[in-house]
């Protein structure tokens, strides 16, 4: 809805107030008029606009341009329009407030522009997560409804020297997308939808939620799916830019492996169309990607007929970890594209308990019957409380998954998914939330580990009900696709852990402090375990295993160099709001990478004072004020290869100080000891030792230094080590 300043004139009285009315209605009536004297397409027309978005764009529009004229404000909902006369609006604008606010509005844009403090701004600038220390402020609100709006926005935005952030589902758990001090463009409007039945190829306007584009896609005669999570209320293209998982993940891959091709608005204001560095940067670049998109074009795939479900619940006590285990020991077989099975375990803090989900996606008896197998083997490590079993189609399935029976999807049945404001997080009422996770790289969890997740889930768990619910969700995707295809890095990972906490609006401030401080505490725990690794769709903002920005978008991206340049290539002037800092041709200090904890091998410049960059290896450099060539013994002990010491930093270095390489006594065939002296998984060297505590582990040899206990090794590069410690394994 359009707002401007408060109207004096209507506060005359009750007379000049009811002919205010009259005035407006009677410009509505005649808005066909208007629109030809002020150089706008016929109403009735709709300039070839869908008609769902026609009767909201054109005739607020043109009330919007009348409005201006007499300092009123136009209040508008999906499909209905209202005036409201005594707008409250703040004097205390600056300048260039004032000038972005002029800018969008000059033209006669067909855009809905919300400013502070005027009628509908609160509603329009929130997000779904309603907590309250991160309720976003933005600068303005513009609700656009075709591209050019979007140019438009993003060309007032540059200009007034500000930062643009797209919204579509407003469902990022970090409300991003809120734009706080920038300028929040909001796409729910760009609708338009096409499919090409001839390649199945679906083309739609990045205003849609998983649930409009779903039930689009499901009707006749497509009957088609695209591979992403279910919950209605999601912003499709969100999710296809964190890259995306969900039910059809093994068999499908991701979602953003299904996206062939997108239009964006670039930071000048022209629309383009991708090219293979920004297709590769939108799958998995989320927030990060320097640009605006617009319209994106999908690879769709044919709608199972069924979905069979098999549930158990189980009490939290001393099987929950056979339980857990036996999950894990079948998931390498569930994960097979062939099995058609999407899987997924759920830890509740309150009230205790575990659930175990397996769905079949249209399975024939056969495949179902294996998948009710594996159930039934699961069901016996433990003693459920209950289990059951469903059969759905597919749209049942979306709609079941977005809390349909729940009252999460208001309205009628299936039909009620074209609801944008539908789905677990914004029904049956916002509340507050925040997630975090970690990755997995192997079906397996150890003893260590489960008691890292039991102490923090159960015997420190929230004490409220429905609060903490912890998720073990699988993200491998289809097999074979390298780390480098996509921005997404961790290909290699099988599962992320989700750690997921909401509660009601209503809570105090103490409340949600004590929330916050459980979750930053949980992952501290699991650092000592799992490696700095994220999933973007779950994007938490303050991970506590990445002390440095860069080890934060190492964290979630496969080459952060690489985004770097394409982000300073396209948007040098950081005109789309992300963590990928551009580096200024003469370095500022603050721009230098800090002390020992940061790579400075592409910055080449230090912040401290008599710090220079040393190269280690071609992997890593580091700040510090000497170095000398060879082993370093502050380096823990799995990561101490030869630093080089080279200088990285444009200024003149003194040479270093040679000191003799040790060279360390040749490690034998890895040979058994006996179990009770032997490694533990992962987190020991069992070079010495040969062997190994956990069945079904090997001792793997990274190189001369190192050797790891997991169940299986691939050469190469690991991208779960970290990043200053990435060196090839041998894997002998």
């Amino acid at each position: 809805a359009s707002c401007c300043k408060t109207a004096n004139l209507f506060r005359q009285g009750e007379i000049l107030r009811a002919l205010a009315m009259i005035a407006f209605i009677f410009v509505v009536l005649l808005s066909g008029h208007i629109a030809a004297a002020a150089g706008m397409p016929d109403p009735g027309s709709c300039a070839g606009l869908p008609s769902d978005e026609c009767a909201v764009v054109e005739p607020s529009a043109l009330l919007q341009l009348s409005a201006a004229r007499s300092g009123a404000a136009v209040v508008a909902g999906r499909n209905t329009l209202r005036v409201e006369e005594n707008v409250e609006v703040s004097d205390a604008r600056t300048n260039s407030s004032a000038s972005l606010e002029e800018c969008l509005r000059a033209g006669g844009s067909m855009q809905l522009i919300y400013m502070p403090n005027a009628a509908g701004w609160n509603d329009a600038r929130q997000c779904a997560n309603r907590r309250a220390d991160i309720i976003p402020t933005p600068l303005a609100v513009v609700q656009v409804a075709r591209g050019e709006d979007v140019q438009r926005a993003v060309k007032c935005t540059a200009q007034a020297g500000v930062q643009a952030c797209a919204k579509s589902g407003s469902h990022g758990y970090d409300n991003a997308a809120g734009c706080s001090g920038g300028v929040q463009i909001d796409l729910r409007d760009l609708l338009g939808f096409k499919v090409d039945m001839s390649t199945k190829k679906v083309t739609f306007g990045t205003g849609h939620t998983n649930g409009q584009l779903y039930y689009k896609l499901s009707q006749d005669p497509y009957r088609l799916l695209f591979p992403g999570g279910t919950v209605s209320g999601v912003g499709a293209s969100g999710l296809i830019l964190g890259c995306g998982r969900g039910l059809t993940t093994f068999t499908r891959g991701l979602a953003c492996d299904s996206l062939t091709s997108f239009e964006y608005v670039d930071a000048q204001g022209e629309l383009q169309t991708a090219d293979e560095d920004m297709l590769w940067m939108a799958k998995g670049g989320g927030g990060q990607f320097p640009g605006m998109v617009t319209q994106m074009t999908l690879q769709a795939y044919d709608m199972p007929q069924e979905v069979h479900e098999s549930f158990c619940k189980f009490p939290v006590d001393w099987n929950t970890h056979n339980v857990i285990s036996k999950w894990l020991s079948h998931c390498d077989e569930m994960e097979k594209p062939n099995r058609k099975v999407y899987t997924e375990l759920s830890w509740w803090s309150r009230p205790q308990s575990v659930e175990v989900t397996i769905k079949c996606v249209g399975c024939n008896p056969e495949e179902q019957q294996w998948a009710q197998g594996v159930m039934e083997a699961i069901r016996a490590s433990g003693s459920p409380t209950s289990c059951s079993q469903h059969a759905r189609s597919w749209v049942d399935e979306v709609y079941a998954s977005s809390g349909g029976y729940y009252g999460a999807v208001p309205g009628p049945k299936y039909s009620a998914l074209l609801n944008r404001d539908s789905g677990w997080g914004k029904k049956p009422q916002p509340d507050q939330s925040y997630t975090t996770g970690r990755m997995g790289y192997d079906w397996h969890m150890s003893n260590d580990l489960f008691n890292e997740f039991n102490d923090w889930i159960s015997t420190k768990g929230i004490m409220d009900d429905y609060v903490l619910l912890v998720m073990f969700l699988p993200t491998g995707g289809a097999p074979g696709i390298p780390d480098n295809v996509s921005a997404f890095g961790h290909r290699a990972a099988k599962w992320i852990v989700q750690i997921r906490y909401v509660w009601a609006t209503s809570k105090g401030r103490d409340y949600n402090q004590n929330i916050l401080t459980h979750g930053q505490n949980f992952q501290s725990g699991l650092d000592k375990f799992l490696p700095c690794r994220h999933f973007y769709n779950y994007v938490d903002q303050e991970l506590t295993c990445a002390k440095t920005n860069d080890q934060w978008l190492s964290a979630y991206f496969s080459d952060i160099s690489r985004m770097k340049a394409i982000k300073r290539r396209v948007d040098p002037d950081e005109v789309f709001r992300s963590r990928l800092l551009s580096k200024p041709s003469t370095p500022n200090p603050k721009d230098c990478a800090v002390h020992l904890d940061e790579s400075c091998a592409e910055k080449r410049c230090c912040q401290e004072a008599g710090d220079q960059c040393y190269e280690k290896d071609k992997y890593w450099a580091s700040c510090r004020s000497e170095c000398s060539p060879g082993i370093h013994s502050d380096d823990p002990r799995q990561y101490r290869t030869p630093w080089s010491c080279k200088v990285l930093s444009d200024a003149p270095a003194p040479t270093p100080a040679p000191t003799p390489t040790p060279v360390p006594t040749p490690v034998p065939t890895l040979a058994p000891s006996p179990a009770k002296e032997c490694a533990v998984h992962l987190n020991e060297n069992c070079a010495e030792k040969r062997c190994c505590q956990e069945a079904g582990d090997q001792c793997h040899e990274k190189d001369k230094y190192w050797a790891s206990c997991f169940s299986e090794c691939r050469p190469g590069i690991h991208s779960d080590d970290p990043r200053q410690y990435q060196t090839p394994w041998s894997c002998k």
